[in-house]
Order: C-alpha cells, then structure tokens, then sequence
C-alpha cells in the first residue's frame, strides 16, 4: 500500500493530470480545449505513449494557443509499478475519453487520492455523489470547463476531503476486485 500524500492544492491553483495513451480515444485535443477559458493557474501535466503522431501534432497545435495561465508539460511513459505514485501529485485526474471498457487508471488515480474528472463513457458512475469526481457527458463542454474552474477555486481543506474520499474508495474498489479475481481463479482450478 502506498502513502498518499495530505493535500497542497492552493486555492487559485490547479495541477492536472492526464495519463493515457496518446490517442483520439482518449480525447487529449478535448481535454485541451476544454480548459482554454479557465481563469487561475493551471499546470497540466500529459504522460503516456504516444501512439499517433499526427494526433499529437494536432494536440501540440492546440497547446501552442492556450492563454499563459495554463501550463502543459508531456513527460513520456509512465513504468505501470510507478503509476499510482505519479498521480499522487496532483490534484486531479482528467480523463475525458471517447470510450473505456473498464478504466484501469480511473482506479489507480482514486488510490492514489487524487479526485477524477472523466466522462460518461466509461464504466465509473455517480462519482459526484460518492464525493470522489465527476462523470460528465461528453457533450458537455461547458460542464467540464465548469468544474474545472470549481476545482481551480477549490480551498486545500476541500480538496483534501475530496482526496480521503477518493482514496477510500478507490482502495475499497481494489479489495473487492480483488477478491473477485481469486475467487474466479479458485472455480476454474475447481472445474480443471
């Protein structure tokens, strides 16, 4: 189990985080876009392969006109054992993809305590209500650019609550998958 660390969001700040392949699916162009409006500083941060090249041209296009206030950074690939605490440093995971059958890292960002910001077309529902994120229509821009903006306002103190939350469940949600996954293996030995 790894320690997450206790909250330095600082109000007027945010630093964002998109972990994925790079790849239209994963909607990195959207993700850009969507944070052209914002108002506070905001530091996001892409890592992941980068799996076609003219998308990232494209992607790299958009970054160049962004307003100074928000800063992008790619770092490349991420090993998979240092995933959980790469996202650890930041106050939001944001993944506004075109499609997930499960959403891998969804887990391992709300593990690592950090609240998640995708969209509806993955399996990770109700996130609000469980005080861990936000699930959002992909259709809905203004929706996305919305919370953004709340999160880049967000006290530390409400932040932190948000990170326990997330933490909590995400660790909740490991267990359970878990047990899942033994049991599965524990009836096909049973059946062999």
């Amino acid at each position: 189990r790894q320690e997450v660390a206790a909250s330095k969001k600082e109000k007027g700040k945010l630093n964002v985080v998109f972990l994925s392949r790079i790849a239209r699916m994963k909607n990195l162009d959207g993700a850009l876009k969507m944070m052209k409006p914002l108002q506070g500083i905001v530091n996001f941060s892409i890592y992941g392969p980068q799996e076609d090249n003219g998308y990232w041209e494209e992607c790299r296009r958009i970054i160049k006109q962004l307003p100074s206030n928000i800063k992008v950074n790619y770092y490349g690939n991420v090993q998979h054992e240092n995933v959980v605490n790469t996202i650890s440093n930041y106050d939001l995971f944001f993944l506004p993809t075109l499609g997930e059958g499960y959403g891998h890292v969804i887990n391992e960002a709300l593990v690592a305590g950090c609240p998640v910001l995708i969209s509806d077309r993955t399996p990770w529902r109700d996130l609000e209500n469980k005080g861990i994120g936000w699930d959002i229509p992909l259709e809905d821009h203004e929706r996305f650019t919305s919370i953004l903006q709340r999160c880049i306002d967000m006290t530390k103190e409400e932040h932190s609550k948000l990170s326990i939350q997330a933490r909590g469940f995400g660790e909740e949600h490991a267990r359970n998958s878990e047990s899942i996954k033994q049991n599965i293996e524990l009836i096909m030995d049973c059946l062999k």
